[in-house]
């Protein structure tokens, strides 16, 4: 079984439909998907968006901190000044069909495949909406918290693993087409994807990875896609200019 795994897609319609072109001209068998929240914030098709997730078969969305900021979940306090005004205007945009949907995503999902056990948050096993994994202190704390084999996990808009024995964590930036073999006899494992909308580590390529469940693999892939549109569209509609730019930065 293929399950694909993707997150923080933004609104950025452009770049997930460029996930799915890829799965139909490779012919790629997708059995089960799995969204790691923030479908929506920061770009310009927050309806669309989760329009197509919503069209999808066999997925299942949790809730990131920007459906919970649209939906009045989290203070927004908490963001910073571009995603404060990126929230205001999503939640003017959107339909109350659509601001129903996200209101009521789950913030975790479990699920098991060949006697190992996973867990899909948007943040930590600790924080499952709001806490950054971004170093190997964090992640220890979280895997101590983590009662699954390997957890899934967005937010930092990096794609990025920790391993752990038990006592030490290594972490690692997942570069393309790189293949993670779960040993969970050995090891535990917290898994980022990366963003589908707005990656931050330097490459502006969409990032996603799949999971075989046959093989236990995790594979993460990355694509090109015509990014000047969703540029185009944010900065026609008022949104800060900074949200267009920092999409050809891949920052």
């Amino acid at each position: 079984m293929n399950i694909l795994i993707i997150s923080d897609i933004h609104s950025n319609l452009e770049a997930l439909k460029e996930v799915f072109n890829y799965i139909r001209i490779n012919e790629i068998e997708i059995n089960r998907i799995i969204v790691l929240g923030d479908i929506i914030g920061y770009g310009p098709f927050p309806n669309e968006t989760i329009n197509f997730i919503k069209s999808l078969k066999n997925s299942e969305v949790i809730a990131g901190n920007h459906e919970w900021g649209v939906s009045n979940r989290l203070n927004l306090n908490y963001f910073n000044e571009n995603a404060k005004i990126a929230i205001e205007w999503t939640k003017n945009m959107l339909t109350s069909e659509n601001f129903n949907y996200i209101f009521n995503l789950p913030i975790e999902l479990n699920f098991e495949f060949n006697n190992i056990k996973y867990l899909a948050v948007h943040g930590s096993p600790l924080n499952k909406v709001e806490e950054y994994i971004v170093n190997n202190y964090i992640a220890k704390q979280s895997f101590k918290a983590l009662k699954e084999d390997v957890g899934f996990f967005g937010h930092t808009h990096i794609p990025y693993f920790y391993k752990y024995d038990g006592e030490n964590v290594l972490g690692f930036y997942i570069e393309d087409e790189f293949e993670i073999k779960i040993e969970y006899s050995s090891f535990k494992y917290l898994i980022n994807p990366g963003s589908v909308g707005q990656p931050r580590d330097g490459d502006n390529r969409v990032s996603f990875g799949i999971l075989n469940t046959d093989s236990n693999i995790f594979k993460l892939k990355r694509l090109e896609y015509n990014f000047k549109v969703t540029q185009k569209y944010i900065i026609d509609y008022g949104l800060p200019t900074f949200l267009a730019t920092r999409l050809a930065w891949g920052r």
